[in-house]
């Protein structure tokens, strides 16, 4: 059922709580507001997966010149949980796809790269021109 007034979603979580005996009266009682978040929509999902990306590369000292779009919406669909657990599950998916690939090339000296997926859908981490800011 969908409430759209914030006064009455209150209740209504705050009642099926109460309900459910998933905290005692005085407990919910101190509850002031219900923050629902909405699935988010698959570009968003996209971009967040890309700055996961980046900010990983960050993290190896190495600029991440360009993503393929493939490698992009592998790792959202390697994130099979992410209908129950949100963005926050790319992170560790992102991880396990980048993680090795981005450490061998900053232990090859490289501070720049691209990530590709290649023909055999292989992961192949390339050197890149750092961009000039």
């Amino acid at each position: 059922q969908q409430v759209d007034d914030p006064h009455d979603r209150t209740n209504a979580v705050k009642k099926h709580l109460t309900d459910c005996k998933v905290f005692r009266p005085e407990i919910i009682g101190r509850f002031d507001r219900v923050y629902v978040f909405e699935p988010l929509d698959g570009i968003v999902l996209a971009e967040i997966a890309a700055l996961k990306m980046q900010n990983l590369a960050k993290q190896y000292g190495l600029e991440l010149s360009y993503v393929s779009p493939e490698l992009i919406v592998e790792a959202m669909q390697n994130g099979s949980k992410l209908k129950e657990f949100g963005a926050r599950e790319l992170e560790r998916v992102v991880d396990e796809l980048l993680a090795e690939p981005m450490l061998t090339a900053k232990n090859a000296g490289e501070t720049a790269v691209s990530i590709i997926l290649d023909s055999n859908r292989s992961l192949c981490v390339d050197r890149a021109e750092a961009a000039n800011i």
